[in-house]
């Protein structure tokens, strides 16, 4: 019995740590877009975040912090490499926002470098195709 209730203890205090669910943290049907300077690129799994730096309506610099893909998903799929992005780059970040906080942060469906216009699209970017229904 005691073993037993170790077990379960154990697995109810690893379940906070598994995968999230993209959707439970952001509007994936909503579309943003940003343009502003690269401060941050953390390049790794489980996810890549990229900082933002862009200015609001009032002209004040505002940092965005954005949720991408594992490096493993962006280099196979994208090409992206932990050297694409650097501080100063100017991007613009097309994203879905947090569902329940005004919080400056967002899930990125597409990131481009405004520099010599190289994008970067995520699975976000375009509705996945689904078979026709007979």
């Amino acid at each position: 019995m005691i073993r037993n209730c170790t077990a379960l203890a154990l697995f109810a205090g690893s379940v906070g740590f598994g995968p999230h669910s993209l959707e439970a943290s952001y509007d994936l049907k909503q579309k943003k877009e940003i343009t502003g300077d690269v401060v941050g690129f953390i390049y790794r799994s489980p996810h890549t975040w990229v900082q933002v730096t862009a200015k609001d309506a009032n002209g004040t610099l505002v940092r965005w912090a954005f949720e991408w893909e594992s490096k493993a998903w962006l280099a196979k799929h994208t090409g992206l490499t932990g050297d694409d992005l650097t501080r100063g780059d100017s991007v613009t970040v097309t994203f879905s926002p947090p569902r329940a906080s005004s919080a400056k942060r967002g899930v990125v469906k597409r990131i481009t470098r405004n520099s010599d216009g190289k994008v970067w699209e995520d699975r976000l970017a375009k509705p996945p195709k689904y078979p026709a229904k007979s």
